[in-house]
């Protein structure tokens, strides 16, 4: 139920993003293959199809190409389509297949692992595909998961983490098939659940974690903009309160951030004019010495800023001679530019520290 919750909720928002659209179309396929295993369901089919055998094979062979499908549009979204495509064609020959051992075994009434059916192939050849599918599934989403920004990330892990347990799910019916064991049967059904709340889960976060991780970037940012415009409050659109206030009830964090950051560019115009190229080359050295060297440009950033506002707060003069620009690179996006200084801002406060027991020097 919650994953077909899920899937209509996020249908329009996820139609509309090329990002999120497969990871949605793979929950899809995979909420009517769980659909197809409830009793409600298969009793209007066999009002439709006739026989239990043919309400067990048609739910088969849908499962079947299910997993094909989802490993094809995981592949497809990780850049593979050459390997999605013959992924889905191996689904193709794979249904083929059993449906010529279903009708080679001889005349029986049932489709299940535990009752007279068909040849033990039969089962071989379908677990063995949903276990290879499901786990090709499982690994590409970790693995590209790692690549992809927050929230995507978060949403690729969790839809891993629930091929994963799908996985498991088949390895319990290969293991009942083998055994017989009656209660690894009992398995079935938590572990299903448990790999229904991951899938999920997983189309859910990318949407949701969008806000949270928003709301979390001006959390971090909200020092470093409200310590920046005490410097110059004249060019504050709306003067900070306390931190709670202006973050928790945000209606719209992102508008919030984007502003913040256009006041922080424009304070900085000003403390530009306190920091001269010297000292930008000496920022840019220790913060090699100390820094990665992606956040190089934040950390010597803070610097550089922490600096000019504790020479313009002590009543310094402006030097003849300024720098061009404080940062060094440039972002193309406002996402970029929060996210840019939002790095900023956690260099920010050990720079301010420093101030205290060494003005002026960076």
């Amino acid at each position: 139920m919650c994953m077909a919750v899920v899937v209509v909720l996020r249908a329009p928002s996820a139609l509309r993003d090329r990002q999120q659209r497969p990871l949605w179309l793979a929950v899809t396929a995979i909420c009517v293959a769980m659909a197809l295993r409830l009793p409600e369901v298969q009793a209007v089919l066999l009002d439709v199809v006739g026989t239990a055998h043919r309400v067990d094979l048609l739910r088969q062979m849908v499962a079947t190409f299910d997993a094909a499908v989802v490993a094809f549009f995981v592949l497809h979204a990780s850049g593979r389509r050459r390997a999605a495509r013959s992924l889905l064609a191996a689904g193709g020959v794979v249904v083929v297949v059993l449906l010529w051992l279903d009708a080679t075994a001889g005349p029986h009434d049932r489709n299940v692992v535990g009752v007279a059916g068909p040849l033990p192939a039969y089962w071989v050849v379908y677990f063995s595909f949903l276990l290879g599918a499901n786990l090709l599934a499982a690994g590409v989403c970790f693995r590209h998961g790692r690549g992809a920004e927050q929230p995507l990330r978060a949403g690729m892990c969790l839809f891993g983490a629930g091929m994963a347990v799908a996985c498991l799910l088949w390895v319990i019916f290969l293991a009942y098939f083998g055994s017989g064991c009656g209660w690894l049967s009992g398995l079935l059904s938590p572990v299903t659940g448990v790999e229904a709340l991951l899938l999920a889960a997983g189309v859910w976060f990318p949407v949701a974690g969008q806000g949270l991780v928003l709301r979390y970037w001006w959390w971090v940012l909200w020092p470093l903009w409200r310590d920046v415009l005490a410097v110059a409050p004249r060019l504050a659109w709306r003067l900070p309160r306390m931190r709670v206030l202006d973050v928790v009830f945000a209606g719209n964090p992102s508008a919030r951030a984007g502003r913040a950051v256009m006041e922080i560019r424009d304070v900085m115009l000003i403390l530009r004019r306190y920091v001269t190229a010297d000292d930008q080359r000496r920022a840019i050295e220790e913060a090699r010495g100390r820094f990665p060297e992606r956040v190089v440009d934040a950390a010597v950033t803070a610097r550089l800023m922490a600096v000019a506002a504790d020479r313009r707060r002590r009543g310094e003069a402006m030097v003849e001679e300024p720098v061009g620009r404080m940062s060094l690179g440039h972002s193309g996006t406002v996402r970029s530019e929060i996210k840019f200084f939002v790095r900023v801002a956690r260099y920010w406060r050990p720079c301010r520290s420093s101030m205290r027991t060494a003005m002026g020097r960076v």
